[in-house]
């Protein structure tokens, strides 16, 4: 498997439209991760979403984590999908702690409020009970980014337990919407 320098270099090369070959690479990448070991795709997708790296890679970074999230989420044991949700929430803050002079562009907001929220749809009403009173002290937050984040997170939860959905039909919709 590539190493994370590797993946930026493919993903610099990827941004030209002139660059077919390096988008094929991008894409054949993008299926390594997402069908490879889930533990090293967390691991490069952890590195490739760090506020350091550029804004592709962040966004191709999140992207990965959310298929290994929804996808694959049952072949982690209990210990590491609470480690996984434990990294997942420290992305959250660092996003939310970005300075107001340069906050985050709005697909990273995005992404890993989603990505916070579909873990917590994997977890269950257990982490959405400890996880909620961080997100409201978030919301009520000085910070205007944390606050965003804190209820784009809430919202993707409501959502997903409001609105239909057939990935988490019956009880594991009475247990999120009651505990």
């Amino acid at each position: 498997m590539a190493t994370v320098e590797q993946y930026l270099s493919v993903l610099a090369g990827a941004q030209s439209a002139q660059n077919a070959e390096a988008q094929r690479a991008a894409a054949q990448m993008q299926i390594e991760l997402k069908t490879g070991d889930p533990r090293r795709a967390i691991a490069v997708c952890m590195a490739l979403a760090a506020r350091a790296q550029p804004l592709e890679a962040r966004h191709f970074g999140y992207g990965v984590l959310q298929h290994v999230v929804y996808k694959r989420w049952a072949e982690f044991s209990p210990e590491e999908r609470r480690q996984l949700g434990s990294l997942v929430y420290e992305k959250l803050s660092e996003v939310g702690a970005a300075p107001a002079g340069a906050p985050e562009p709005w697909v990273i907001k995005s992404k890993v409020a989603t990505l916070m929220a579909e873990v917590v749809r994997q977890e269950g009403a257990t982490l959405w009970a400890q996880l909620m009173p961080d997100l409201a002290a978030g919301a009520a937050s000085d910070s205007p980014v944390l606050a965003e984040l804190s209820v784009l997170v809430m919202r993707y939860v409501a959502e997903d337990v409001a609105v239909y959905n057939g990935d988490i039909i019956g009880g594991r919709m009475k247990e999120l919407l009651f505990g």
